[in-house]
Order: C-alpha cells, then sequence, then structure tokens
C-alpha cells in the first residue's frame, strides 16, 4: 500500500515541480486562475490591478496537474498514462484501501518513467534525484515498461489489420460495403464522452472514449472545491476490434487529451 501511495504522491510532486518550474501561476486552480491571468495582464500592461494579499490558498488537482505538465513539456507528453496510473493507484489505496498487487510493479515503473521525464524537463542531473546506486536499475525498469507498451500497441495493431484483412478481402466491393454497413452499427460503448478517430488498424472511424470524474478538495471548515476532467477510457474500434488503452494510444502517437478539459 505504501508503494502505491508514494508513486502516486512523486507524480503529482513531479508534475507541480514542472509547471512551478515554468510559471509558477500555472498551479492555481479555481478561481485562481482568473487571478493568475489578471497578473499575466497586468505584466502585459493590459489590465491594471491590485496586487493580491495572499497566495492562492489551492492548487491544481494533480490529475490535472498531469495533464497540464504533458502539455506544457515536450518530455512529459508520452508519459501522461503512466503518470494518471500512479494517481489511480494512490486514490485506491489512500481512499479504499486497495492495492492490485498484479499490477503494482508497473505502477511503480510508470512513476519511475514519468518522474524521470521530469527530472530531465527540470534539467537536473536524474543521480541527484533517484540516487546514484540507484539510478542504473530505475533506468532499466523504466525502459522496459516503455519497451513492452510499444510492444503491446504494435502486436494490437497488427492483429487488429489482420483481422480486418480476413473479414474484407473475400468480399467485393459491395459485400465489403455492406459489411462495414453492418460492423459501423455496432452500439458505442458506455461513456460520458466520445469522439471518432481513425483507427491505426483500418482508417475507418473508431471511437475514443472518455469518463468525466470529479475530485473534491478540502479548503477549510466547511468549504470544498470540486474539479472535473475528463478519464481517458480506450480506444475502441467496432470494425477490426482493436482495442488500446491510455499507455497505448501515447506509445503510437494517438491523442488522449479532450479539448473541453485541456
Amino acid at each position: 500500500m505504501d508503494a502505491a501511495i508514494h508513486a502516486g504522491a512523486a507524480v503529482e510532486l513531479m508534475a507541480k515541480a514542472v509547471l512551478a518550474h515554468l510559471d509558477p501561476r500555472l498551479l492555481a486552480a479555481g478561481d485562481n486562475a482568473h487571478h493568475a491571468l489578471l497578473d499575466v495582464l497586468a505584466e502585459q500592461g493590459r489590465a491594471s490591478v491590485h496586487a493580491r494579499t495572499k497566495a492562492p490558498a489551492s492548487t491544481v488537482i494533480a490529475s490535472s496537474a498531469v495533464d497540464l505538465a504533458a502539455r506544457c513539456a515536450d518530455g512529459l507528453r508520452t508519459t501522461k498514462a503512466a503518470g494518471h496510473a500512479a494517481l489511480q493507484a494512490r486514490n485506491a489505496a489512500a481512499h479504499a484501501a486497495l492495492v492490485d498487487e498484479d499490477k503494482l510493479a508497473d505502477v511503480v515503473a510508470g512513476m519511475n518513467v514519468f518522474t524521470l521525464a521530469g527530472v530531465d524537463c527540470l534539467r537536473r542531473d536524474r543521480a541527484d534525484f533517484v540516487g546514484r546506486e540507484r539510478l542504473a536499475q530505475v533506468e532499466r525498469e523504466a525502459a522496459q515498461r516503455d519497451s513492452a507498451t510499444q510492444a503491446a500497441a504494435s502486436s494490437k495493431v497488427s492483429a487488429a489489420k489482420a483481422q480486418y484483412r480476413h473479414l474484407t478481402d473475400p468480399l467485393g466491393t459491395d459485400g465489403v460495403g455492406e459489411l462495414l454497413r453492418i460492423l459501423g452499427s455496432r452500439p458505442e460503448p458506455p461513456s460520458d464522452i466520445s469522439e471518432t478517430v481513425d483507427c491505426p488498424a483500418c482508417d475507418n472511424n473508431a471511437w475514443l472514449l472518455w469518463n468525466v470524474e470529479v475530485d473534491v478538495e478540502y479548503e477549510g471548515p466547511g468549504e470544498y472545491s470540486t474539479y472535473a476532467y475528463a478519464e481517458f477510457i480506450a480506444l475502441d474500434c467496432p470494425y477490426c476490434g482493436l482495442h488500446l488503452d491510455e499507455a497505448e494510444c501515447e506509445a503510437i502517437e494517438v491523442p488522449t487529451d479532450h479539448d473541453e478539459f485541456g
């Protein structure tokens, strides 16, 4: 349980460190974000504002910090899924005392992937962060996780391509058209938000699926803030059967952000 909690905490702190390194105002949450924007406008001479008397009381939630850091820092762009997995494991352990022991090693390796990328973004020495005696092991575990994710994604795409050819090759043009009509009428998997994207295996319309989650943060006696965010579920293709999770989508450069939630 400690490993899951510490992995999530490390990801959250690294994401916020990257944001603070770029500009501390990126840490602002809720109404504080508007104050941060006013500060920027004042610096640009586009607004006259009074100085705030105290620092923002709350910062951006962990999942949003990971998303923002991934958007701001190229080195973190392909590590977002690893960061989210660590946060989910942390939340399950901290709030429900649940730990998936079969996935724990992958969660810790994913934490290594994210934090090492963050250290690189901060232009710091990796050895100073993880310890010189542990660096080789941490880098090896991170590389193995990346390699395994890439291999899994490539294997799934290849299998889906073969399945699609198996279905369509024996058919003529009319037969393929009718098959696509039938496959395309399959019901969409359950989700709160969906969009379509060109399937990386068959080039037909695949679904990108998200659920809307809400985090509640304690602000003080009787005061709570709520933050909604889109949590990516999967890419699902009704035509070739391809199914990719967030990490596998990242591995083959399928975007998993949702515009409404940044």
